[in-house]
């Protein structure tokens, strides 16, 4: 017993609770434990409610850590409520569980540090870290902690750990797809000047959309911009000052998006009507701008959930031989600022033109235009 609630990183009371059916931890609890017992081997009693009512575990719950790792800031800070709901998805299955959540922002600085400290909290569960910002070859200060560790919001490239993040091939594709099925071919994207490992993978799979696609390489235009409005504003309003609009903008992220929003506007172009604008992310300030904006959805709550899920197959099995890579699908929701190409208008002078003829009047004979 005293072996699988270490294992379980949970204290023997708990374990000793479920097996001999009486109340005083949480129903989910009690059905991670149990489950972990019967594949032991043990006899579980029923739970055995009488005329007590069942009691909330007066014991040192377990914590898992989200520990929120950031360089400059631009993709952690500025990106609208993108974290907030990754950690309530995060906070809502621990409790599923009955942990508890911290949370801790580090730098490159104070990362070793923290983890190390972490290392020596008794009821630590374990670990989650934002990796956002966290670039593979510096994953090795990951391997000071000596718990159960996910990483979430970036692949990590070969680092061998856990990982849920974003399915950036189906989001960019669902994208690039609607725009095309709207008659856009000429698309500029406007893409992060900060490369981190989601914005290289974010890049790849624009390309490789194009190409799945059939765009022609010629329509195709890259405006790199530091991942804020303010600077997407800057660099697009400039762009259009310098040569014609496309017919089609994606921004890697709604931040940027609504910059670009703003620097169309100024500059005369109307959103649909002229152009359309699509960002990634589907942020809630998204809804709020005129006119709202188009986005690819992510399960930002699903991937917190998934990785305390991921944290507690870990404390019950243990990491196993092999890494476990997920990636949470998206969702395109289509607003206000995606619409059809607009083609030029006919000339009245141009009506009686065809395919480059014209019919004269009283002749058989057809003269090419000129």
């Amino acid at each position: 017993m005293k072996e699988i609630a270490k294992s379980m990183g949970v204290s023997s009371a708990s374990v000793s609770f479920v097996l001999n059916g009486k109340p005083g931890i949480s129903e989910s609890l009690r059905k991670s434990i149990s489950q972990v017992l019967i594949r032991e081997g043990y006899t579980v009693k029923p739970l055995s409610r009488g005329s007590e009512p069942e009691q909330p575990c007066t014991l040192p719950s377990r914590k898992i850590l989200f520990v929120k790792f950031k360089k400059e800031g631009y993709f952690v800070e500025n990106n609208g409520d993108y974290i907030t709901k990754m950690l309530d998805g995060a906070e809502e299955a621990a409790k599923e569980f009955g942990c508890s959540m911290g949370i801790v922002n580090v730098d490159k600085d104070t990362v070793e540090r923290t983890l190390c400290s972490a290392n020596h909290d008794p009821n630590l569960a374990g670990v989650i870290f934002l990796g956002t910002e966290f670039h593979a070859e510096e994953s090795g200060v990951l391997r000071v902690l000596n718990c159960p560790l996910v990483v979430v919001d970036t692949r990590l490239g070969s680092a061998p750990f856990d990982t849920v993040s974003i399915d950036e091939q189906m989001g960019v594709y669902h994208a690039i797809h609607h725009l095309t099925s709207l008659g856009h071919r000429r698309i500029t994207y406007i893409r992060s000047a900060i490369k981190n490992e989601e914005s290289l993978e974010r890049e790849a799979a624009f390309e490789a959309a194009a190409v799945r696609l059939g765009l022609d390489r010629g329509d195709i235009r890259y405006l790199d911009a530091l991942p804020n409005a303010q600077d997407s504003y800057r660099v697009l309003y400039q762009a259009l000052q310098e040569a014609p609009p496309s017919t089609a903008y994606f921004a890697a992220n709604d931040t940027m998006a609504i910059g670009a929003l703003r620097a169309l506007k100024q500059a005369g172009c109307r959103v649909p009507e002229n152009v359309s604008l699509i960002g990634f992310d589907n942020v809630n300030i998204g809804e709020a701008v005129d006119p709202p904006l188009t986005s690819i959805d992510i399960g930002k709550h699903e991937i917190g959930a998934l990785a305390v899920s991921r944290l507690m197959e870990q404390t019950a099995k243990g990491a196993g031989r092999f890494n476990v890579r997920m990636l949470v699908g998206t969702q395109l929701v289509v607003r206000g600022s995606t619409g059809p190409v607009m083609l030029p208008a006919v000339k009245p002078e141009e009506e009686r033109y065809e395919n480059g003829v014209e019919a004269e009047a009283g002749q058989d004979s057809l003269v090419k235009k000129t």
